[in-house]
């Protein structure tokens, strides 16, 4: 189960005095309230510290809180923050275009500290709830590295950003060849062990800084970025050798495959991530139809104008 800091509402209003009276009625409920009084500053701290609930003030920018709901929702490390709505008089209609947006709840002003306290709970305990299924969702259950869907988003983030910089990328596809034999023959328990040591050394040769995920069965993908031609082609064949050391029996059985795709700094940038990682996949496959275990690296580039 994932553990949380203290737990942390943000507070929209143009009016101190409502700031104030929100303080007190939050007292024993949140630990920590933020507070703002302009949309940007509001959208602002949301992205930075990503609270448990957003209370805002309708009034304090009028129309224009529609505008905090979308920018919450549209970011994604704020999209799953729970917002209650403090309304005077707001009309029907604009109730259900806050409920279609995302709104966990409006409430009339003067706010009842009854009602307010009892849904800041429920928007806390649903935005954890999520969190602890997003947790759940994103990690591999036997190897503990990422799944392949969360390891998908966030190393296309990474490389996107890094190329940005000019950096080369790269991506390794390792797979264990012989895999499902060995777990004919030993059994499900043991290969199971084999492929939870392979995860560990997975993780060592690409670092802690790096993104690595488990794809399926003993298949393996993590990413690199900075690295020049010969680098990219060290880490390759040193994966290859390292990064499942057979034992006894299983010597003839697993043997290792790598695929790389390598792409230049100069032309990174011009490279979607999804080339990249079609391109690694395939190398694999190369790969794994040869005799012996080894490395096949392909280098990406932009075709050369004739």
């Amino acid at each position: 189960m994932p553990t949380y800091e203290r737990s942390i509402a943000l507070i929209l209003a143009g009016d101190p005095g409502l700031h104030r009276q929100l303080e007190d009625m939050l007292d024993g409920v949140v630990d920590r309230r933020l507070h703002s009084t302009s949309l940007d500053g509001a959208l602002n701290l949301a992205r930075q510290v990503v609270p448990d609930v957003v209370l805002s003030d309708v009034d304090v920018e009028g129309a224009g809180t529609f505008d905090l709901i979308r920018g919450i929702r549209a970011d994604p490390s704020t999209m799953h923050v729970p917002v209650v709505l403090l309304a005077k008089n707001m009309a029907v209609e604009q109730r259900a275009a806050a409920l279609d947006m995302g709104v966990l709840a409006v409430l009339d002003m003067p706010v009842d500290h009854l009602a307010l306290q009892a849904h800041t709970r429920a928007a806390i305990r649903g935005k954890r709830t999520f969190e602890e299924l997003l947790a759940a969702h994103s990690k591999d259950a036997l190897t503990g590295l990422q799944s392949f869907d969360a390891w998908k988003q966030r190393a296309s983030l990474h490389v996107r950003r890094e190329t940005q910089a000019a950096r080369s990328a790269t991506i390794y596809a390792c797979a264990l060849r012989g895999l499902r034999t060995l777990n004919e023959t030993i059994g499900e328990s043991r290969t199971d062990h084999l492929l939870r040591r392979a995860a560990r050394s997975v993780q060592d040769i690409a670092g802690p800084s790096t993104l690595v995920c488990r794809r399926f069965g003993g298949q393996f993908l993590w990413t690199a970025t900075g690295l020049d031609d010969t680098q990219a082609k060290a880490i390759a064949h040193e994966a290859a050798a390292q990064v499942f050391v057979a034992d006894g029996s299983d010597e003839r059985a697993v043997d290792v495959v790598l695929g790389v795709a390598h792409v230049a700094p100069g032309e990174s940038y011009n490279i979607p991530f999804e080339t990249l990682l079609r391109s690694a996949l395939s190398s694999l496959r190369t790969a794994e139809k040869r005799d012996s275990g080894g490395v096949v690296m392909r280098q990406l580039g932009l075709p050369r104008a004739a």
